[in-house]
């Protein structure tokens, strides 16, 4: 017997008979067609991906925002507190603990510049204080 073959579609069914009497039918795909399966799969992965993109986005976006805050916030508790004890530290009531609140402002002053991506500076503050005669 000979094969033959009927096209249907996109398909081509083959049908072939063997010396023990069955019959095998097979199916061959053309060229360049796919099968729901394969369809649903070049659906299916790109959106995953480009989920996972946006996920990853995301999660980035909102952990360097977060750090940016907490940033902000201990730049500002620096500077809040530099001030306020160097107000102290030229208070005319304080000057007995001024040599006492030098290393914390020191501290304080490289810890901001640390913060603020410059270099420590060394050495001892000095204040200029400014008065009015009257």
């Amino acid at each position: 017997m000979t094969p033959w073959a009927s096209w249907t579609g996109s398909t081509a069914l083959r049908t072939n008979a063997t010396r023990s009497g069955k019959i095998e039918v097979r199916c061959a795909l053309r060229s360049g067609e796919s099968t729901l399966p394969t369809q649903l799969a070049q659906l299916i992965i790109p959106a995953l991906v480009a989920f996972a993109v946006v996920a990853l986005t995301h999660f980035f976006t909102v952990r360097r925002e977060t750090e940016s805050k907490r940033r902000e916030q201990r730049v500002g508790y620096l500077v809040a507190a530099y001030r306020g004890l160097s107000k102290a530290n030229n208070h005319p009531r304080l000057w007995q603990v001024a040599d006492e609140l030098d290393p914390l402002l020191t501290e304080l002053r490289n810890s901001l510049r640390k913060e603020l991506g410059q270099k420590a500076v060394t050495g001892r503050v000095l204040w200029l204080k400014v008065t009015r005669e009257k």
